[in-house]
């Protein structure tokens, strides 16, 4: 038996076909996991698009939830925290870093414009090299 978390993104509702009793299927970002227990598919039920904590035995080729510990609250924020590192929320709000990264972009790209093009491509990969270390510098 081994303790785990899974992320729960959906549970099926099964019949047996040896019994004709109800199980659980859940699906997981782990894969497939089943339950066959009452007390824990009720525990199961509000754990939608969460990250729960459960004990797992392996039969075969499938995997039996044993025992549900908790859901892990901080999984959820450490998604959203992911999410808003790569550039914002779905609200459209931008994090700092991603800010950042548009301010100084722009501050490189006049840069580039004020020193004027020369028409050469030298002269180009000059001050694109310099916008970029620019850039770099401070993320």
């Amino acid at each position: 038996m081994v303790k785990e978390q899974f992320y729960v993104k959906g549970i099926d509702v099964r019949k047996s076909q040896k019994t004709g009793d109800e199980f659980y299927v859940v699906v997981t970002d782990k894969g497939d996991l089943s339950c066959f227990e009452q007390d824990i598919m009720k525990k199961l039920d509000p754990c939608m698009r969460k990250t729960i904590e459960v004990e797992v035995v392996a039969a075969g080729k499938y995997k039996n939830i044993r025992d549900f510990y908790n859901v892990v609250e901080n999984a959820q924020a450490k998604e959203e925290a992911k999410d808003q590192e790569k550039g914002g929320d779905f609200n459209g709000n931008l994090s700092e870093k991603a800010k950042t990264i548009s301010v100084l972009t722009s501050y490189a790209k006049d840069i580039f414009v004020s020193e004027g093009y020369t028409g050469t491509i030298e002269g180009a990969a000059d001050k694109v090299l310099l916008a970029y270390k620019l850039i770099s510098a401070n993320i």
